[in-house]
């Protein structure tokens, strides 16, 4: 019996070694082991019967060759079990819920929705959903608005107190305290940079940043500063928007990419309209040649102009030459409308037949074809890859065009074409209802962007083009007459003259009010952003003041609107105390932008700060001749933040709480005047 086991154990071995028969001494004294182990379990099993090969199963597994020899290698006498096909399934990664899968596009306004709690209290600010949120974020939005301040009746507020204000609300502990902070090393963050992180948020911790909502507060210059902070919640009471002509940053989509590639939009708007300068609104034929004897004479016949006619013929070419660039990427907008036209004309039997060149991009042989013909025709590079991306995007703008987009594509930037061509097609929500969303919230800021730059560069600093605003007059009932934010006057040459014999103060600049408001206001790199500051509608009654790009602590946004006053007794209310004793800004009687910012409390949170400037434009280590009240940010703030500043007093804290004072520009009175058309 023993020796049948050995036999079988034998055949297993050449069976498990490719057919080789072993004669190692250790191998046969382990097979008669086995065997005897073998022998011994069948007979106290009661099995004494001959043993057959059925008895032993042996599966023909994959085998290694490493055990055969290198001949044996080298012969594939036995591939069975080798070409069988795999039966391991696959793992299906298709969600069991797909078929119910919401695939409603949503915007950023839409909050998240739990089946434990949701919070539908009006006047909740909305939960804006976070970049890279799971498909359970995708819940129905909540946009119930909130109520609004009733108007009371305001008496005058004296200059030695103000009472409290008949509707206040007070400070909640829910409000959003998310700020941007962390300053490019030497400030010179282009439009093309990363969003700035929470500055109050731990080293080790990165929260996405998102658009502020009304409601929000972004102010948080100390540690301690929360949104259990009482002085934090001012711009709580200053309630959202439910009913404006405006589309505000709740309605962006992807804003996290909006932030970057629309304040790259809006710098290269504002660089091609200060190139086209004064000239900017006009209809004028400038002589153009290709001829090259024409073009010399030109030059020869430029300089034998008298200085000024010289100057004048240069600046109208340059802004011409804008202009033109403009309209070219304008046009461009048009080429795949063109070249569709192009296809319509091609005779099918010129197309190349067989199956198409180069990867499947969704283009057909015929618009290949024309995209390729109008290449050549209009002098464009027609090399594979060049036609492959001109054509992507091409078509892109089409589509944006088609959408209704008009006002971001004009100022196309290498940012905007970029975040174009690389744009997932895997994506929830397409790119053209995302530059749709852009241009609702961007496209009436570059309008106002075309119009201001316009007015600075013809000498207008007023701002008062602003009152002209629809949503702007629906709120404010100022005169034209009281609105003012170019430059601080003297509330009376006695006053005046009183300080200079008073006080020696050395000035601290030589600007002249257009070097102020045009020094490098073309470049992000810069400090001065007073050209991107809006008055946007908060609420059916109030006003707020934000930027439409990133601004960056330090930076210059503006001039804050009042009289110079030198006195001993200042307003409690309308005062803002100034570096000298008994001088002080009188904002009773002139209004202007900056005028309508948001007041925290005294010591309060805020991100910009007022700072005195003292001018001698004609020396400026002279005597102080001029002061000037300057705006500056004193924190990082995001695009459509509201800017609010500290009142320097409660009663001034107070008063700007008021939807009386706020109707009026937070002035005294307001002697309304009707505004030309």
């Amino acid at each position: 019996m023993e020796e049948a086991i050995q036999n079988l154990l034998r055949q297993a071995v050449r069976v498990l070694c490719g057919g080789s028969d072993s004669n190692d001494d250790q191998l046969k004294e382990e097979i008669a082991n086995i065997s005897r182990t073998v022998n011994k379990i069948r007979l106290e099993a009661g099995i004494n019967g001959h043993l057959e090969s059925n008895d032993f199963v042996f599966v023909r597994v994959r085998k290694s060759n490493r055990l055969k020899s290198s001949a044996q290698k080298r012969q594939f006498d036995n591939l069975e079990g080798l070409t069988s096909p795999c039966k391991r399934k696959r793992k299906s990664f298709k969600s069991t819920t797909s078929a119910n899968k919401d695939t409603t596009v949503k915007t950023p306004a839409a909050v998240n929705k739990s089946s434990a709690d949701v919070d539908t209290e009006v006047g909740t600010p909305s939960i804006v959903d976070e970049p890279g949120a799971e498909a359970a974020a995708e819940s129905e939005a909540v946009g119930a608005p909130a109520a609004v301040d009733k108007p009371s009746n305001d008496a005058a507020i004296e200059d030695t107190s103000v009472g409290t204000p008949a509707v206040v609300d007070e400070p909640g502990t829910n409000a959003a305290t998310d700020t941007a902070g962390g300053t490019p090393p030497g400030h010179t963050a282009s439009a093309s940079s990363e969003v700035m992180t929470d500055s109050s948020q731990s080293s080790s911790q990165s929260t996405p940043l998102r658009p502020w909502t009304s409601g929000s507060i972004t102010d948080n210059s100390r540690p301690e500063s929360s949104s259990t902070t009482e002085n934090a919640q001012i711009a709580v009471q200053l309630k959202p928007l439910h009913s404006c002509p405006l589309s505000t940053v709740a309605d962006l989509l992807n804003p996290e990419h909006a932030n970057r590639v629309a304040a790259s939009v809006l710098l290269e708007c504002v660089n091609r309209h200060y190139k086209i300068g004064p000239f900017g609104g006009r209809t004028d034929k400038v002589t153009s040649t290709t001829n090259m004897a024409k073009i010399r004479a030109f030059t020869k016949e430029l300089a034998s102009l008298e200085y000024e006619a010289a100057v004048h013929s240069i600046a109208k070419r340059n802004a011409m030459h804008a202009a033109n660039g403009i309209q070219i990427g304008s046009d461009e907008n048009a080429y795949w409308e063109i070249i569709l036209k192009g296809v319509k004309v091609l005779d099918p039997a010129t197309l190349p037949k067989g199956a198409p060149k180069g990867p499947l991009d969704g283009f057909s042989a015929a618009e290949k074809a024309a995209t390729e013909n109008f290449m050549k025709s209009a002098s464009f590079g027609t090399s594979p890859e060049n036609q492959r991306q001109c054509r992507g995007l091409w078509k892109t703008l089409f589509d944006i065009r088609k959408a209704g987009v008009e006002m971001i594509t004009c100022y196309r930037t290498a940012e905007f074409n970029q975040y174009c061509k690389t744009y997932s097609r895997r994506s929830d929500i397409s790119l053209v209802d995302t530059i749709v969303s852009w241009e609702k919230v961007y496209g009436p800021q570059i309008a106002q962007l075309e119009d201001r730059v316009l007015e600075h560069r013809r000498g207008d600093f007023s701002g008062k083009s602003r009152l002209m605003q629809k949503h702007v007059a629906e709120r404010l009932q100022v005169a034209e007459s009281s609105w003012n934010e170019a430059s601080n006057e003297w509330y009376s040459s006695d006053e005046e003259a009183a300080f200079k014999l008073a006080t020696t103060v050395n000035a601290t600049s030589s600007k002249s009010l257009a070097s102020l408001f045009n020094d490098r206001a073309n470049t992000q790199q810069h400090q001065n952003k007073a050209l991107f500051i809006s008055l946007l509608p908060n609420g059916d009654s109030r006003l707020d003041v934000c930027p439409t790009i990133p601004v960056y602590p330090g930076d210059f946004l503006g001039i804050y609107s009042g009289t110079i006053r030198f006195s001993e007794n200042s307003s409690l209310s309308h005062g803002i105390p100034g570096p000298e004793s008994k001088l002080w800004l009188d904002y009773s009687q002139v209004t202007g932008t900056f005028n309508q910012i948001q007041v925290s409390k005294p010591g309060g949170d805020a991100n910009v700060h007022l700072r005195w400037e003292a001018v001698n434009e004609q020396d400026e280590t002279g005597p102080c001749e001029s002061w000037r009240v300057l705006v500056i940010a004193s924190k990082a703030i995001m695009p459509f933040e509201p800017l609010v500043r500290a009142a320097p007093r409660n009663e001034q804290y107070l008063l700007h709480q008021r939807l009386g004072f706020a109707n009026r520009g937070f002035m005294k009175s307001a002697l309304v005047t009707k505004l030309k058309a």
